[in-house]
Formats: C-alpha cells, structure tokens, sequence
C-alpha cells in the first residue's frame, strides 16, 4: 500500500509511493505508509528468513494496524521524543 523496502548492504531505503500524496487524508497516509516501510524493517532479517511472504505481510498489517490502533487511544497524535 504504498510503500516498499529495499536492504542496501547494512542500510534500508524506504520507499513511499507518490500516491500516498493524492489520499483524502494526506498525514494519516503518510504515517500509516511509514509505519508499514518500518514494521517491514523491524521484520526482515537480512537473510531471507524463508518466511512466506504472506506471513511477513500479515505481520506488518497487524505491527500497523496495532500501532495506529495505539495512536487513536492517544488522540491520534504521534508521541514526541
């Protein structure tokens, strides 16, 4: 949705699709597409795990959906650090 990951030896680029700038509600997009990249990181282990790739998407749907989950109790505000 959005947002693809790419391993560059010990960096990750995270890249957001331009049509993430065209939704209704262009900040909850962004950091819902950010969220993804980075629950996508979080999960990759930089060998090939050999997870099915339905299983790691799973996985960075539920990382997301709880964190935006989070981020409603709060007001939907993002925590500053």
């Amino acid at each position: 949705m959005g947002v693809s990951v790419i391993e560059n030896g010990r960096n990750f680029v995270v890249n957001i699709s331009p049509a993430v700038m065209e939704k209704a509600n262009v900040d909850r997009a962004l950091v819902s597409a950010i969220r993804r990249g980075m629950a996508r990181v979080w999960l990759w282990d930089c060998r090939g795990s050999g997870a099915p790739p339905e299983l790691v998407d799973g996985m960075v749907e539920y990382v997301t959906m709880a964190a935006e989950g989070f981020g409603e109790l709060a007001g939907g505000k993002l925590p500053r650090g």
